[in-house]
Formats: structure tokens, sequence, C-alpha cells
């Protein structure tokens, strides 16, 4: 029997794959764009005259930590993505649950069989005769 909470929670596994793709796709952005101005800022060299050691440091430093933050938001991302392809839908739950419990139900299997012995029957009785196909094209 399925309960009022598996329902709801039937009813938001939409918008929870929807959340995890969203989070996902923007954490691996994130990421990449972090290791790229990570690459940038980690070999900061002078290239202005207002430069000073002070801020080349900074730009290292802060390039640094943009790569270490990268690094941790790449797992969670591909974690995300992980999470948004094993999680199913609505309409996959709902399959998942119900469908079962249809092809075990006892009353199915036995209407299956009375369906399938009135089938055979009715093919029986449309397959020409050959006997009576010979007579008719004598007359």
């Amino acid at each position: 029997m399925i309960t009022t909470s598996q329902m709801y929670w039937i009813t938001r596994l939409d918008g929870i794959v929807t959340l995890l793709a969203i989070l996902a796709s923007f954490l691996c952005v994130a990421s990449v764009i972090m290791f790229v101005s990570e690459r940038c800022d980690c070999h900061a060299v002078k290239q202005w005259s207002w430069d000073t050691n002070e801020s080349i440091a900074a730009r290292r430093k802060f390039g640094s930590r943009m790569c270490k933050a990268s690094l941790m938001m790449s797992p969670v991302g591909i974690l995300l993505y992980i999470l948004f392809v094993m999680i199913p839908t609505e309409k996959q739950m709902a399959a998942i649950l119900i469908v079962p419990r249809i092809a075990n139900s006892e009353k199915v299997r036995q209407a299956g069989n009375k369906l399938y012995d009135l089938a055979v029957e009715w093919m029986d009785e449309l397959k020409p005769n050959k006997n009576n196909n010979k007579k008719e094209t004598a007359k």
C-alpha cells in the first residue's frame, strides 16, 4: 500500500532532480572557471608599472585559494551529477512502485490466463478450414 508520505516524495522527485541538475552544473562550471583563474593568478608576474611585490603575492595567494576551492567543488559537482542520474523521476518512481504490484497480483494472473484462453479460442475460430475452402471453390 502506498502511504501519503510516499506519495508526497513521489510528487517531489521531479523538483529534486531539477535542483540537483542545476546545482551540479553550477558547481562544475564554477570549478572550471576557478581553476582557469587560479592558473592565471598562481603564476602572476609583474606586468604593469603599478604592480608591487605585495600585489603579486596577494594574487598568487588568491590563486592558490581558488585552486583549493576548485578541487573541493569538482567532486561535489560530480557527486551531484551521479545523484541526478540515480534519483528517479515522478513517473519512473510510480512505475517502480505500481508495476510489480500489478504484475504480482493474483487477480491479474487469473484474468491473464482467461484472456489467453479466450484469445486462443478466438484465433481457432477465425482460422480458415481447408475442407470448407475446397467445397466453396468447387461450387
